[in-house]
């Protein structure tokens, strides 16, 4: 697992914690809140970076259509 994919499984960890708190009354701190929001940009800017790197390999027989820049 590549720091990408680690960030973006913590980020889905953290916004379903912060959902079944709000969702089951549980008061949410707005650190939690904030911990969401950085994991999730984390998680698309090193999304991000890595397409923007692969893009110059575009032409290589090895390149994955995954990794076009959206």
């Amino acid at each position: 697992m590549d720091a990408c994919e680690r960030t973006t499984v913590l980020a889905a960890g953290a916004t379903r914690r912060v959902t079944e708190m709000s969702a089951t009354g549980i008061a949410v701190q707005t650190a939690e809140f904030v911990d969401v929001a950085r994991l999730e940009g984390q998680a698309v800017a090193l999304s991000h970076t890595l397409t923007l790197l692969a893009q110059p390999y575009a032409r290589h027989p090895g390149y994955r259509q995954e990794w076009r820049p959206r």
